[in-house]
């Protein structure tokens, strides 16, 4: 998971302090992308997982907040890798990068 420090650094600037990997609650899942709502893919970037039929989803809870990594199920050199901040299923912060595992 080579994008977990991204995902956590996202949660410490919101939350302004250090929190850990192991700080947090860890899961891990596969979903269909349709599975997924507006709160995690913004309605904005849907097309960019529209081609692929599952997600990779790794996320880190911290008290009320999720931060996460969604990343296609396929192995690739490139390919979209949202990560991104929700808190009560409202989206606080996300941001796209390219990139593969």
């Amino acid at each position: 998971m080579g994008y977990t420090y991204l995902a956590i650094d996202m949660l410490n600037q919101h939350l302004e302090e250090i929190i850990n990997v192991e700080d947090t609650a860890m899961e891990s899942n596969v979903f269909e992308v349709d599975e997924l709502g507006h709160s995690f893919i913004p309605v904005s970037h849907r097309t960019l997982f529209a081609e692929y039929l599952t997600v990779m989803t790794h996320l880190y809870a911290y008290k009320q907040l999720i931060a996460y990594v969604i990343y296609p199920n396929i192995d690739s050199k490139s390919k979209p890798i949202l990560i991104g901040l929700i808190q009560e299923d409202k989206l606080l912060d996300f941001k796209i990068v390219f990139g593969g595992f």
